[in-house]
């Protein structure tokens, strides 16, 4: 029946995570099934002549990769009643609410592919506007255009939020209409310095005291347009990317993030600390600190993880005493995903 039908689509789409247009999967399963049952029609057919579902590849095309395989594949699938496909979908694990639960939330993260074309990236973090170091921030500059890269990738922490932040501030350094105003400023800059470059700028943790501080002080004002972050900052005047939500991004084989979504990078090595947090190739800024750490598995396999120095101040009131470096990276890809990165150090206004 045309039910049954929606319902094994449905299946189907579930299953192998399918693009969801079930009325044309039904249409390709019912020219199968005519041609494996032959003559009889579709809304006749019964428990004597059940369907010989051999392989759910030959209802949707390639649907099947070399690990998925349905239990039951060479078992005939009856059609008698509403409940017809309950077997099914328990062998393939579709019965989500089996016992009828209350429906969870899903708060998890994204994963994020920058797109092959974003493949001459110059990746710079933490400047923590208005407390940048101009020599170093010019060196960064510079050398993006001397390389004519086509991508620059902010991660995060490009403005402290000093004035809303949860620490001690020192009530003469608090000015956050300066704060966004600078921000403004550097963002209409580097536009103007990178016209057809792609700009992609991901939250830190700085970045997001910003929600937290209209959630708590202003929840009357929280989720207006006007007061989002990308819209205060002028993001979207300057088509600037904005990534949000902590999601994990992925440059080719490497994985970016800024840093506090893993707990504990950091430390004396890093990059050692940020590979035993990932467990794969990655880097990241948040430490303020150059570092590179590579692991070999027993199988001859690489893994190679970047910590990013600031380019922000390194003697900070808050920690003067942290061994902070500047630095930027440059990273390029290749189609296939492949990747190259140079993790430059900064000293005195010099690569």
């Amino acid at each position: 029946s045309g039910k049954q039908f929606q319902e094994i689509a449905e299946i189907i789409v579930k299953k192998y995570k399918l693009p969801n247009k079930p009325d044309t999967l039904k249409s390709t399963i019912a020219t199968r099934m005519k041609k494996d049952v032959g003559k009889t029609p579709i809304g006749k057919l019964s428990s004597k002549n059940a369907l010989p579902f051999k392989k759910m590849s030959d209802y949707s095309g390639q649907l099947t990769n070399g690990r998925d395989s349905v239990k039951s594949a060479n078992e005939p699938i009856k059609t008698t009643n509403g409940s017809s496909f309950a077997k099914l979908k328990t062998e393939l694990g579709l019965h989500e609410n089996e016992f009828g639960l209350p429906e969870p939330l899903d708060d998890s993260v994204k994963t994020i592919k920058l797109p092959v074309g974003c493949n001459n990236i110059l990746f710079l973090s933490d400047l923590q506007i208005p407390f940048f170091d101009m020599p170093a921030l010019t060196c960064t500059l510079k050398y993006g255009r001397v390389n004519n890269v086509n991508t620059i990738y902010l991660n995060g922490d490009v403005v402290d939020n000093y004035s809303i932040s949860d620490y001690e501030k020192d009530r003469r350094l608090r000015d956050l209409v300066r704060e966004i105003e600078m921000t403004r400023e550097f963002l209409s800059i580097l536009r103007g310095l990178f016209p057809d470059a792609q700009i992609y700028y991901k939250d830190g943790n700085h970045e997001e005291r910003w929600a937290r501080y209209i959630r708590n002080n202003a929840k009357e004002f929280d989720g207006l347009q006007e007061l989002e972050f990308s819209a205060m900052f002028h993001l979207d005047k300057y088509n600037i990317h904005h990534i949000t939500n902590r999601a994990i991004v992925q440059i080719g084989g490497l994985t970016a993030i800024h840093g506090h979504e893993v707990r504990g990078v950091g430390g004396v090595f890093p990059a050692r600390t940020l590979y035993m947090k990932t467990m794969t190739s990655a880097i990241c800024g948040d430490c303020h600190r150059p570092s590179e750490y590579t692991a070999k598995t027993i199988t001859d396999r690489f893994h190679t993880c970047w910590t990013v120095g600031c380019l922000s101040v390194l003697r900070p009131h808050y920690a003067p005493g942290a061994q902070y470096a500047h630095g930027f990276a440059h990273i390029t890809t290749t189609n296939e995903g492949e990747f190259t990165v140079k993790n430059f150090r900064i000293l005195d206004g010099r690569i």
